[in-house]
Order: structure tokens, then C-alpha cells, then sequence
């Protein structure tokens, strides 16, 4: 499978998509140190609550600047793992400057009542197959699992995930997860699953 760089578009959709659909309740700037911080558990090294704190406090990075960097983790990833497959930086030649530019794809589905569609969302579908497609062409640097790249993807897809589950199962998704089988029928389900 040949490896190539990922369109601008298809960058902004994931970072718009997880600026405006992941942890809704914290600002862009929060949210970028969230990313720092798993990405410092990923790396093996440990940095206390406390300490994210006095990064966020200390950082000239302001909420305004995130998307944009955020693109250019993206864009780099993406460089990295071609580097490694081809070896050539012409294979990015002419796509250096990529701007974020927020994404109205997919953000439709968004405004739909989960528990009131009829059918799974297509768009949401789309937004993970970008989504995991982009991840396919980061893989093949090593270093890729650990970047920021890696873990905003993998909130998207967890969070897209759970958008077709609830969709799917129509809000009943918690009966899967509960220890009370006495009810025959959530049983049944479960064996016929499993």
C-alpha cells in the first residue's frame, strides 16, 4: 500500500471535528494540554496534574493559536511517516503551508438528536473513515503512537464511536453494560453477541 500526504481538507475536518466535538466543556487551550499530557504518558514519563497546570500557566501558546498547531502536528506526523516509507521530502513538495480553516463537513450530524435518528449518520461514518485513513498514512513512523497526532485521531474515532453506538442501539447502550441479566431478553442478546 503506497502512502501519501493527506489534503489540507481532510486535516481540518479531524481537528475541527475534535476542537468541537471532544471535551466540549473545556477551552481550546485546555484541551491542548490534555493532549500534552497523554502524549507524556505515552512516552513513559510522568508529569503530575500539578505540573500541567504550571505548563499551561507558563506557555505563550494562547486557546486562538491551537487549531493552527494542531495542523501542523498533523502535518508533521504525516511528513514524518513518508520520510520513512519514501525517503523523498518531493513527496510533500508544494504542500508546506497548510492553514487550519474550521470544517462545516460532517458537523450535520452533530445537530441531530442522537436517540432520534432513525438510521446511523453517514457523515459520522465519513468522519472516522477520514479519520482512520490519516492514521494509515502516519503509520509507518515509529514515532507516530506518540505523537499528539495520534492520540487527537484516536479521540476522534472514541468519540465517534460512541455517537454510533448511541444511534445504533437507540439509548439503550447502558443494558450491555450492566451485571443485572435476570431480564431474558438483554440476556439473549448478550449470548447471541458474544
Amino acid at each position: 500500500m503506497s502512502a501519501y500526504l493527506a489534503t489540507n481538507d481532510a486535516i481540518n475536518l479531524i481537528v475541527t471535528y475534535w476542537l468541537e466535538e471532544t471535551q466540549t466543556h473545556l477551552d481550546n487551550r485546555t484541551k491542548f494540554d490534555c493532549l500534552e499530557f497523554r502524549r507524556s504518558e505515552t512516552k513513559s514519563s510522568f508529569i503530575a496534574r500539578q505540573d500541567i497546570a504550571d505548563i499551561h500557566n507558563d506557555c505563550e501558546i494562547k486557546s486562538e493559536d491551537v487549531p493552527q498547531l494542531l495542523v501542523d502536528h498533523m502535518v508533521s506526523a504525516n511528513k514524518k511517516s513518508l520520510d520513512v516509507r519514501y525517503g523523498d521530502p518531493l513527496t510533500w513538495k508544494g504542500c508546506e503551508d497548510y492553514k487550519f480553516k474550521k470544517s462545516d463537513f460532517a458537523f450535520g450530524a452533530s445537530n441531530v438528536s442522537i436517540l432520534m435518528a432513525s438510521d446511523i449518520n453517514a457523515d459520522f461514518l465519513k468522519v472516522a473513515s477520514i479519520t482512520k485513513d490519516f492514521m494509515s498514512q502516519c503509520s509507518h513512523s515509529s514515532e507516530f503512537r506518540s505523537s499528539l497526532a495520534y492520540i487527537l485521531c484516536s479521540e476522534v474515532l472514541l468519540n465517534v464511536l460512541n455517537k454510533v453506538i448511541k444511534q445504533g442501539l437507540k439509548g439503550s447502550e447502558y443494558m450491555f453494560n450492566c451485571c443485572d441479566f435476570e431480564d431474558k431478553k438483554i440476556y439473549d442478546e448478550i449470548v447471541r453477541v458474544v
